[in-house]
């Protein structure tokens, strides 16, 4: 896959986050991959090995310098739509996100930036597995995230705790958006496990 930009939710988060993987990772089903760090991808593609990461770095602070003329950005907190699959390894249980138009923005013009056109569109979510399952095997996965309250949702969104076969969570600790603080390039060539961090950033530092 080649190198890729990260969004990285508050520490916090990404604890919740790697909660939620390890716990779906251990229900019955078919083998996942190996964990992950909690993420939202901004774009991938965006080079082909760690040599290419100074100027993938260059060409997104040169993006980011024509998008803060219009925005004002700390951070992008982004509002969990539902916990879905898209029926693909990498898409298999995920969080849909809601985004603000500053994401959306910067997306777009990194996406001119690397000439990496958006087909189909950008679609903001953190993937909780990654994995080859069926739509009903992954659908089971959701179904508890759902019925727990992990993920606020519906009646489930005004229970006091929630447990997904584990520890009992407190509602204050439960999902409802993800609040993604900083931006990370990765080197996401070959199996998970191998995967690496090249650079990090806060956003508001990015946007000063």
């Amino acid at each position: 896959m080649g190198l890729s930009l990260w969004l990285v939710p508050s520490s916090s988060q990404a604890t919740t986050l790697s909660s939620l993987q390890q716990h779906l990772s251990s229900l019955p089903g078919p083998r996942t991959s190996a964990p992950f760090e909690p993420h939202v991808t901004l774009l991938s593609g965006v080079g082909q090995q760690a040599d290419d990461a100074d100027s993938v770095w260059d060409k997104l602070q040169g993006s980011i310098k024509v998008t803060r003329k219009h925005d004002n950005v700390v951070d992008f907190a982004c509002p969990i739509v539902d916990a879905v699959t898209r029926g693909m390894y990498f898409q298999c249980v995920l969080l849909q996100l809601d985004i603000p138009e500053s994401l959306l923005r910067l997306n777009r013009d990194l996406a001119k930036a690397f000439d990496k056109p958006q087909s189909p569109p950008y679609f903001p979510h953190a993937s909780l597995l990654y994995g080859d399952m069926t739509l009903d095997q992954a659908e089971s996965h959701i179904a508890q995230l759902r019925e727990s309250g992990w993920v606020s949702n519906g009646a489930n969104a005004h229970a006091s705790a929630c447990s997904v076969g584990g520890p009992q969570v407190a509602k204050e600790d439960r999902l409802t958006h993800l609040q993604l603080v900083s931006i990370e390039l990765w080197d996401t060539n070959g199996p998970v496990q191998d995967w690496k961090r090249l650079r990090s950033a806060q956003i508001d530092s990015l946007y000063a």
